[in-house]
């Protein structure tokens, strides 16, 4: 009877049951966003735009960088948290919630560049950023 509630229990983890979240798979960066200061120019941000993005519990990846085992942490903030933190507001990211999840990526060794943090639009979009410019990423799968 032990083995089988063990078992019960091992079904219903998302890990087990085939639900995933949200943020893993392949992502698409399809443009950018300027809503504060920035030191990117537009050059600069376009050189990102079309990029894809793999997010997986073994690994993320984008252009030649690869982290393996990453370690993701969710946390939901309300505006004015995020506004005090971003110095934008989102609002101008077209997110109108009264918290937004945003998901912390770990990485050892980290790289430099955009997709460490990703802002949740919704389950099919969301946004990362690097020096000031948010790029609006939308799932491919």
């Amino acid at each position: 009877m032990h083995y089988l509630i063990v078992l019960l229990a091992a079904l219903s983890y998302p890990a087990f049951s085939g639900e995933r979240e949200w943020y893993l798979g392949d992502w698409r960066i399809v443009e950018a966003r300027f809503p504060g200061v920035t030191a990117m120019t537009d050059q600069e941000a376009a050189a990102w735009v079309g990029l894809d993005i793999h997010y997986s519990n073994n690994s993320v990846e984008l252009k030649n960088e690869i982290c393996n085992a990453p370690a993701y942490e969710s946390n939901s903030v309300p505006p004015v948290d995020f506004m005090g933190r971003n110095m934008s507001t989102l609002e101008t990211l077209e997110i109108n919630t009264s918290m937004v999840e945003l998901i912390e990526v770990d990485c050892t060794p980290s790289w430099m560049g955009p997709g460490f943090t990703i802002i949740k639009r919704d389950d099919h979009s969301g946004y990362i950023f690097w020096d000031g410019a948010y790029f609006l990423i939308i799932k491919k799968n």
